[in-house]
């Protein structure tokens, strides 16, 4: 009992929706029929009865078939233009024929000629669904298909005073209004206080089932109830624009015999060639459109390929049948949705109500007062411009709605598809205004925070620490463009004003998307005044293209990083050579003491022995420990001269041997692979000092967390395997200890040089650029009043302003400006040091 319960519960709002859903299709059917035979002397009932075959088979078949089973077929205005087109050929053709047409020829033919091209266009809709042809509807803006939705809500408004019209022309809006409103007062009122009493139930949360029934329901039984009482003749009512024009009960097979083939002109039956390819093009851009609306609309997933497809399918059936094309109505699913229904009967029980109508040849149009249709239009135009022009300002913003807004008034004026174009170029102005308020920076850090991953001598790195903020490094990301590279060019220009103490700067455009010839000439000239600052600016992560766009506007070769190292990002590379510059322009001192030692001579393999003496008296050095100690290890192990690219250890494998690599006559590589696509793994840190490789497999008996790799010509390696270093354990407690100690110092390290990596990676987006505290503080000073003196280096300023109210869609506004960053991220942190500046003041220390 309770599943028939609910299964006549459903049926109940099923036949509740389906009866206005029937009213409105057919409303529709008339309404565009006189639009289609205007000029023609072909029967407008005709074309209804035309009209409702097509919305009923349709009817059945695109439901049963869509992903969506809320979806109502019916006769579109897209649709109504190409065959009114149609017939105005077949009238211009009859006329050019030699003798003329006789006007039940002109009639036979128009009348022919609407299936016949229904079939030739149901096959073009079927072959473009097929070949999945409408994916370029796909990257329209969400605004430029909201103001599609908007017209076509704008196009049922202004096509309801057309039904209370008693020519049955359309009437301007909102210029003819006031026409209408001096002609048909009282119907004019009368549809107007239906729409908007629709309006007001639904604002009071009425159930919308209710909704959808009630005003058409009253409206019918108080007319039929003012006309039994007033007496008068319907003749009179008929007149004075209350009814439709009379007419007589036709059998349904005269869609057929009204087509009289003995009197068709062939010739003139297929559309000029013109009006197939413009008018269908419009056509198949308008049924995607309203597909991909409805399903923007109802929230489904939908296929628009395979709608699309069987929509071809479904038509071209409907025109064998002598029929016209039946589509995919937004109105019709939208008021389908309004009135609760969830599943496919409301559709299936219009679509039989429409087929029953036809077969009876009843004509229900007697009866139904004008006002009402024109009412049941209005509040269903009235219920889309609602949703589309306010409600979807949530969705898409100011900007969005200004589109959606400019693409329905060019509707009303200059028609459906010119409204669509106006409305891509006004998306592309407003998408272009938006990126033009967009920062790209993503993270400002100074060589406080930074360095590169290879390992210095002392003397080196107190160099480096005394003179780290002479370097910084900018990373830029998104597309690069006018509006984005002003702001970041002048923001570089205040902060070289303000910081005069930086002299090397690396642009990295790792997470840039694309640049444009603009982006590349404010780059130009940024470099210039770089270089009149005595800046010197390097590019790094460059692709090809891009290289080739920097030096043609100027920039010098030398500063440009195009191309990743072996085993290092260009990143890398120039943050090196940025530090050997400081360091004196020559590298290292430590380092190349410690290579003289690999260019002192010509070593083989065989010859390790004649230098055992040097490389157990580095390797001591290197473990702290006794040359007795080592001795004793290389006992029990064995020397190793191996050429560069030599893999020691692989990362997420086990091996069973560990190498140490003897401090100034190798030269080996740690790197950590991240998963990207493009590029070298991401280095660790290269070291000549000595490495103790794959420490985790043999002292913990875990895969190995990196690769090790060697990066010089011949390295020396001292390699040992598992068990010795387990019983190593046992018999020489210390050194094992002192194994373990380095172990975890490079454990310490590959955390440091990751925790850099992060911090480079985490800045951009929502959440702002990343700094250090050096550039946070500089940074935030830039924005103070004029009236302050205070210097960067003393501290930073706690002035704030207000924040600017965002007048862009929420799509892609981005939040601030880089100075209120940099002034958050001092809020966010206590004045000493961050934990991020620590571990890399420790790692400059180390």
């Amino acid at each position: 009992l309770m599943e028939f319960g609910s299964d006549l519960s459903s049926w109940v709002v099923a036949c509740s929706a389906a009866l206005p859903l029937f009213l409105l299709s057919y409303s529709s059917c008339v309404t565009y029929a006189q639009l289609i035979v205007t000029g023609s002397p072909v029967n407008a009932n005709i074309v209804t009865a035309m009209n409702l075959v097509s919305c009923g088979l349709t009817g059945i078949v695109l439901p049963l078939r869509s992903q969506c089973p809320l979806i109502i077929p019916s006769v579109d205005i897209t649709v109504t233009l190409f065959y009114a087109c149609v017939v105005q050929d077949v009238v211009k053709r009859a006329a050019s024929v030699v003798g003329g047409l006789s006007e039940e020829e002109v009639a036979a033919t128009a009348a022919m000629a609407l299936p016949v091209n229904t079939i030739l266009m149901s096959l073009a809709v079927w072959w473009v669904g097929r070949k999945k042809a409408t994916v370029v509807v796909s990257y329209l803006p969400y605004p430029v298909v909201a103001g599609f939705l908007g017209s076509i809500g704008w196009a049922i408004f202004a096509g309801s005073f057309a039904v209370l019209s008693v020519s049955g022309e359309s009437i301007s809006t909102p210029t003819g209004l006031s026409k209408l409103a001096q002609e048909r007062p009282f119907q004019l009122l009368c549809a107007i206080t239906m729409a908007l009493a629709a309006l007001l139930l639904r604002s009071c949360r009425i159930p919308p089932r209710i909704v959808a029934v009630a005003p058409m329901t009253l409206a019918f039984i108080a007319f039929w109830c003012w006309v039994l009482i007033s007496q008068c003749p319907l003749d009179e009512f008929r007149r004075t624009g209350w009814l439709f024009p009379a007419t007589w009960q036709q059998p349904f097979w005269e869609v057929w015999t009204g087509q009289s083939p003995e009197l068709v002109h062939w010739p003139a039956v297929i559309a000029h060639p013109s009006t197939f390819a413009g008018l269908g093009m419009v056509l198949v851009l308008s049924l995607t459109l309203r597909i991909s609306g409805i399903e923007g609309s109802t929230g489904m997933v939908i296929d628009v390929d395979e709608e699309v497809k069987w929509t071809g399918i479904a038509s071209a059936a409907a025109g064998l049948c002598g029929a016209t094309i039946g589509s995919h109505s937004p109105g019709l699913t939208t008021f389908n949705q309004e009135a609760g229904s969830k599943d496919v009967r409301p559709a299936l029980l219009t679509a039989v109500l429409q087929l029953a109508l036809w077969l009876s040849g009843f004509p229900a149009m007697n009866f139904l007062p004008r006002f009402m249709l024109a009412g049941i239009l209005m509040n269903l135009g009235l219920v889309m411009l609602l949703e589309w022009m306010w409600m979807a300002r949530h969705k898409v913003g100011r900007l969005g709605l200004l589109v959606i807004y400019t693409q329905v008034v060019s509707s009303a004026v200059l028609g459906l598809l010119p409204s669509v174009l106006i409305g891509v170029a006004a998306a592309c102005g407003t998408a272009q205004a938006q990126l033009m308020t967009l920062h790209v920076l993503k993270f400002h850090v100074s060589g406080k925070s930074v360095s590169s991953y290879v390992r210095r001598t002392e003397a080196d790195r107190i160099k480096l620490s005394f003179n780290n903020d002479k370097i910084e490094a900018l990373g830029l990301e998104g597309h690069l463009a006018e509006g984005p590279m002003i702001k970041f060019s002048n923001y570089v220009r205040k902060y070289t004003k303000q910081n005069s103490q930086v002299r090397h700067m690396i642009f990295d455009f790792r997470f840039v998307q694309g640049t444009n010839a603009s982006a590349c000439a404010l780059l130009a000239k940024l470099d210039k005044t770089l270089e009149e600052q005595a800046i010197r600016a390097v590019y790094t992560n460059i692709g090809s293209k891009l290289s080739y766009m920097l030096q043609s506007f100027g920039i010098s070769c030398s500063k440009i990083y195009d191309v990743d190292a072996e085993s290092t990002s260009s990143f890398q590379v120039a943050l090196k050579d940025c530090e050997d510059m400081v360091l004196g322009g020559a590298a290292p001192l430590g380092l190349e003491c410690d290579r003289k030692f690999s260019r002192s001579s010509s070593y083989a393999v065989e010859d390790a022995e004649l230098d055992e003496g040097t490389y157990i008296a580095r390797l001591a050095g290197f473990l702290s420990c006794e040359e007795e100690q080592i001795r004793m290890l290389v006992a029990s192990g064995r020397w190793s001269r191996l050429p560069p690219g030599h893999v020691l250890a692989r990362q997420g494998s086990r091996t069973g041997t560990l190498h140490i690599s003897v401090p100034g006559f190798s030269e080996v590589t740690e790197m950590i692979d991240v998963g990207q696509s493009i590029g070298p793994a991401h280095q660790v840190s290269v070291d000549c000092f000595g490495v103790v490789c794959a420490a985790e497999c043999v002292l913990y008996d875990e895969v190995a967390r990196s690769t090790f790799i060697i990066s010089t010509k011949r390295s020396v390696l001292l390699s040992v395997d598992r068990d010795v270093i387990t019983e190593l354990a046992s018999r020489d407690p210390g050194l094992h200890g002192r194994l373990a100690t380095l172990t975890a110092k490079q454990l310490l390290r590959r955390c440091d040089a990751l925790s850099q990596a992060v911090e480079l990676n985490k800045g951009g987006g929502w959440r702002g650029a990343a700094f250090d505290r050096h550039t946070a503080q500089i940074c935030a000073n830039l924005w103070r009043r004029q009236g302050d003196h205070d210097d960067s280096s003393k501290g930073r300023i706690v002035k704030r302003r207000m924040l600017a109210k965002t007048t862009t869609s929420p799509a892609l506004q981005r939040r601030d400006s880089i100075m209120m960053w940099a002034s958050r991220w001092l809020d966010q942190r206590p004045d000493s040091e961050s934990v991020a500046d620590q571990m890399g003041h420790a790692a400059t220390i180390r």
